[in-house]
């Protein structure tokens, strides 16, 4: 595989867990509202829907901190050398470490919710 492959590869993959992840937080929040009944849903599932909640915040931070991180260097660049758009550039993974950290911790976050969730649902089978 050609070096570009390996990068298609990686951020096809990276986009898929995101929507995966961004889908699992919603059936989340339908099984606590499905299984956890309107009256004992926050004292029922209380810390599930917490992190389920962290897990959907760092998705958006993930996605602030790209915007946010990425324009800055572009502009760094423009501001240098603003008549060459082709040029490739060089950046210091500290510009992408964020980006993978939040990225990383909204996939722990989720996973530990539903570990919550499924807890809770198999300690509470009906006999």
């Amino acid at each position: 595989m050609k070096l570009n492959d390996y990068k298609a590869t990686y951020e096809e993959a990276s986009a898929k867990l995101g929507d995966i992840n961004r889908n699992l937080i919603y059936t989340g929040f339908g099984l606590i509202w499905l299984f956890g009944g309107k009256d004992h849903v926050l004292s029922t599932y209380f810390w599930p829907t917490i992190f389920l909640l962290l897990s959907a915040s760092f998705d958006l931070m993930q996605y602030v901190f790209k915007t946010l991180i990425w324009y800055c260097k572009f502009r760094e660049i423009e501001e240098i050398n603003a008549s060459d758009y082709e040029k490739e550039y060089q950046h210091e993974i500290g510009y992408t470490f964020p980006i993978w950290a939040i990225f990383w911790l909204k996939i722990i976050v989720l996973i530990i919710a539903y570990i919550l969730i499924f807890k809770h649902l198999l300690t509470n089978l009906p006999q």
